[in-house]
């Protein structure tokens, strides 16, 4: 878990890579009319789960709708010189940060429920469409952009191209998803170097996601590819957009679980509960062997 006070250093890193040509991205700009979260909670509150911020981009209104379980930081939503900037973060991961941090908090405080996703995902959101042409020639050319050097310091951290290797591409419906390896000075400390970027649009306007998990996090890159599809998806569908199959089908992969280990084979069988997105839920007692 990353406490509060490193979540700026985090967010500049993810949104640091230099913006990509106008040529591909009609967001180059990323120019924004302003900002307002309806509703927002007071600064160190974490927002309830269906709580939503709108920016407004380019004539248009984006509404950041994020999966059950994720939160939106109040505190982020605002422009960044041209950009609007959001942060995404799992509600369990933001409530024990503020309870961490809250000026009662106890050295010792437990976190009360495990973070499924143990990192942060970033939006940046323009006021133009995503390509100035046709769908299918824009993500071709994007794709090999990303793999010039150019591309790579623009999918990276903002370091040098050298430090920075596309890993995997793919086009999912229209969203290409790009993994990013940034090896490069300018990477945060906790932030794992791995990380998954998406080139989408929401409500006709050029959003990149990105998802990066820290460093001490063991989740496999196909499980974040998978938090960040569902993050994509719940923007569109909170947009009136319609994800494509083959993307909702990524997003399903997704794990929304912990596990519960097993009870010991002698002992009395105990009420379980499985960590979902929406929280604990109570599940029946396992049977005793033999039963």
């Amino acid at each position: 878990m990353t406490p509060a006070p490193l979540r700026p250093v985090v967010r500049g890193a993810l949104r640091r890579g230099r913006p990509l040509p106008a040529l591909l991205l009609g967001a180059a700009a990323l120019a924004l009319a302003g900002c307002v979260p309806p509703g927002a909670p007071k600064p160190g509150q974490t927002p309830p789960a269906d709580a939503a911020a709108a920016v407004q981009a380019g004539g248009r209104t984006v509404v950041i709708t994020p999966p059950t379980g994720f939160c939106v930081d109040p505190d982020s939503v605002r422009p960044q010189g041209a950009a609007a900037f959001v942060l995404i973060e799992d509600c369990a991961l933001a409530g024990a940060a503020d309870a961490l941090t809250a000026p009662d908090a106890a050295p010792d405080q437990p976190i009360a429920q495990p973070a499924l996703v143990d990192g942060l995902v970033t939006l940046s959101i323009g006021a133009q469409p995503l390509f100035e042409s046709a769908p299918e020639a824009g993500f071709k050319a994007l794709e090999a952009f990303l793999r010039s050097e150019d591309g790579r310091t623009s999918a990276g951290l903002g370091g040098d191209a050298s430090a920075v290797k596309i890993v995997e591409s793919r086009q999912v419906g229209d969203t290409l998803y790009v993994l990013v390896e940034d090896k490069g000075r300018n990477a945060v400390p906790i932030l794992g170097e791995r990380f998954w970027r998406a080139f989408t649009e929401i409500n006709q306007r050029a959003t990149i996601a990105s998802l990066g998990v820290f460093d001490s996090s063991s989740m496999r890159d196909g499980a974040k590819l998978a938090h960040l599809a569902r993050v994509v998806t719940a923007l569109k569908e909170g947009n009136g957009d319609a994800p494509g199959e083959a993307e909702l089908r990524l997003a399903a992969t997704a794990p929304v679980a912990s596990p519960t280990p097993a009870p010991a084979p002698d002992a009395p069988p105990k009420p379980g509960a499985r960590t979902v997105a929406q929280g604990p839920v109570d599940t029946p007692p396992a049977p005793r062997p033999g039963s």
